[in-house]
């Protein structure tokens, strides 16, 4: 059975979980979730929603959201997303997804 669409859940509470590619690490010491959540900080203030509550672990994170309009998140969450990206591959001497 394939999951429900977001636009179509009707209600403004999200849970969302953010994971690296084959479940690797992308978070491997405090300097790295220190950076992620600035990059949340820096940007939120351009979208509405609401942080309830989060958990960030090496490999992956999940955020409980209260965010009326999904849309505008879903562009923040890709925003926040390329961010770390791209710090963390600069910080990894890599390139390509996380």
């Amino acid at each position: 059975m394939s999951r429900v669409a977001r636009k179509d859940l009707g209600s403004p509470f999200l849970h969302v979980m953010v994971q690296g590619v084959n479940k690797e690490y992308i978070f491997f010491n405090n300097d790295y979730i220190e950076r992620y959540l600035e990059i949340i900080e820096r940007y939120r203030y351009d979208f509405e929603f609401t942080i309830i509550a989060y958990c960030i672990m090496n490999n992956h994170a999940h955020f409980l959201i209260y965010a009326k309009d999904i849309a505008q998140f879903g562009k923040f969450m890709q925003k926040v997303n390329l961010t770390y990206a791209q710090f963390y591959n600069r910080k990894q001497h890599r390139c390509g997804i996380l």
